[in-house]
């Protein structure tokens, strides 16, 4: 196996450890937000709460520079992920 190819390989199974990840923590977020709905309310969406409180957030200190509409972005990742639909 040439040194490319086991590079793409090694590529290949990051990328199924980061998808399994990905899926992991959607479920387990799911989960979590469907118990604290429960709790504090059936009327109650974690996701809405977020997006309502997005403001008053301290903001979130990135490692690397981020390109631009990233934190936007990353907002409505986590909303949706917290039960949030868009209209």
């Amino acid at each position: 196996m040439s040194e490319a190819e086991e590079k793409i390989t090694n590529l290949e199974e990051l990328i199924l450890e980061l998808q399994l990840d990905s899926h992991a923590s959607r479920v387990a977020i799911a989960v979590l937000s469907s118990a604290l709905n429960g709790v504090i309310g059936k009327g109650s969406n974690l996701g809405d709460i977020y997006i309502s409180n997005m403001d008053k957030l301290e903001e979130v200190e990135f490692s690397r520079a981020a390109p631009d509409g990233y934190r936007e972005k990353l907002h409505q990742k986590v909303a949706a992920l917290l039960g949030h639909l868009e209209d």
